[in-house]
């Protein structure tokens, strides 16, 4: 008999108190079907699922900046005021078409010339030296 149950059965202690509670388990016993839960949650939420808010453009599923050229075009750029899902033609901006001497600006989201200048002859056809 442990220490402290000997200890409470002595003269004058109270006896301890009695439960009805069964703290013994049965190995034996299984648990009803019913009790158990089988539903499985197959959600499952991952940051690749989560679309975050594009405060630019979303373009060929890329969010792009407001104002941010397009890299093939350079007279089209984000405006989510005029498309929030394409390119925007870009109407006064510089531009450049390749060809020297000239001057060119954006019209209707293509690169167009607009100014033609003279273009200094290179020092060493002029037999100028630097």
């Amino acid at each position: 008999m442990p220490a402290l149950l000997a200890l409470m059965l002595l003269p004058g202690c109270p006896s301890p108190p009695e439960t009805d509670a069964d703290d013994s388990v049965d190995p034996t016993d299984t648990p009803d079907d019913t009790e158990v839960d089988t539903e499985v949650d197959t959600e499952v939420d991952t940051l690749q699922d989560t679309e975050l808010p594009c405060d630019g453009c979303t373009i060929d599923g890329h969010c792009v900046d407001v104002g941010e050229a397009n890299p093939v075009n350079g007279c089209e750029y984000c405006d989510p005021r005029v498309s929030e899902v394409a390119w925007s033609p870009d109407r006064f901006g510089a531009c450049d078409d390749g060809l020297d001497c000239t001057r060119d600006t954006c019209s209707d989201g293509r690169c167009t010339l607009t100014y033609v200048f003279t273009c200094p002859w290179p020092a060493e056809t002029t037999g100028q030296s630097d």
